[in-house]
């Protein structure tokens, strides 16, 4: 998940809460423990009223909530959404942030896996000492991780200050398939990742799927090394055509001194894949861009 998309994902929160209407609940409307099912509770949260001039009064509620091990995870995840929710609201929630923050910090180590990876991601999101070190140590010791690997590199990424190309790059060859494809989509905004975005590109016992990601990221960084991969990949006639079609697709936008064109027209001529010829003839079609 991208910052923007973790961003996206609260204000969809905000919406849903806005949208409710005359559904909104209050405080008095949300049975307590032991007086509905936990579903009826859990709904009453979710359409729980939050706006500036009562955020003072409901955080408090929320991190009584989300702090209470009594409450099934369900209950504590809701008011988990709803505490998230809330710092789009109003300025108030700045006088709580140090509260929420120590919260979020005490369920890394929750016995439920939905609230540790709650809230690793907003706290991931915060930039928060805490959440990295829990995440660089789980990047090198997966056993013992709060969440899987792949999200650990997931979260790693939201964090704008954890070095997570570095760390992802050098723990790389380490990591679960899973884990790998979401360290492509970091590696690809790091130029100095070029290397090995391209020798997996070359490497034809990787996933294919994780062969196209990663030649989209090694495009990103450094077009003339993309530009080198490419023209050994299309040379090869046992690599993959689905490979070499996604290839030619992305040279589309390529100008023409990376001279892509003839390795291309040598793949168009020798390979039996319809879907690559078409990709090919599609690209000759293409107006070169002069450099």
């Amino acid at each position: 998940m991208e910052i923007k998309d973790y961003r996206q994902q609260q204000l969809e929160m905000v919406a849903k809460v806005r949208e409710a209407g005359d559904t909104r609940t209050g405080l008095g409307d949300i049975p307590g423990k032991g007086q509905g099912r936990s579903d009826t509770r859990v709904d009453a949260i979710k359409r729980l009223d939050l706006n500036s001039s009562n955020l003072a009064e409901r955080i408090p509620f929320l991190l009584d909530l989300l702090g209470s091990n009594s409450e099934t995870v369900a209950v504590r995840s809701a008011a988990l959404d709803m505490l998230t929710t809330a710092e789009f609201i109003g300025r108030v929630f700045s006088d709580f942030r140090p509260q929420v923050i120590e919260a979020m910090r005490k369920l890394t180590g929750d016995k439920s896996p939905v609230l540790r990876q709650k809230a690793l991601e907003y706290l991931a999101q915060e930039s928060d000492d805490f959440a990295r070190d829990i995440l660089t140590e789980a990047l090198h010791n997966p056993e013992n991780a709060p969440v899987s690997q792949a999200k650990v590199v997931q979260l790693l990424g939201l964090d704008d200050h954890a070095n997570a190309a570095d760390l992802v790059r050098n723990q790389f060859d380490q990591l679960s398939a899973p884990a790998r494809e979401e360290a492509v989509r970091i590696l690809g905004t790091d130029p100095k990742s070029a290397a090995l975005l391209s020798r997996l590109v070359n490497d034809k016992s990787v996933d294919e799927k994780l062969r196209r990601i990663t030649a989209a990221g090694l495009k990103a960084v450094d077009t003339e090394r993309f530009a080198q991969t490419a023209r050994k990949v299309l040379a090869d006639s046992s690599d993959s055509a689905a490979l070499k079609t996604a290839l030619v697709g992305m040279a589309h936008t390529l100008g023409a001194a990376h001279n892509l064109d003839g390795a291309i027209e040598t793949a168009q001529n020798t390979t039996k894949s319809r879907t690559l010829k078409k990709a090919a003839r599609r690209y000759f079609a293409t107006p070169r861009q002069s450099e």
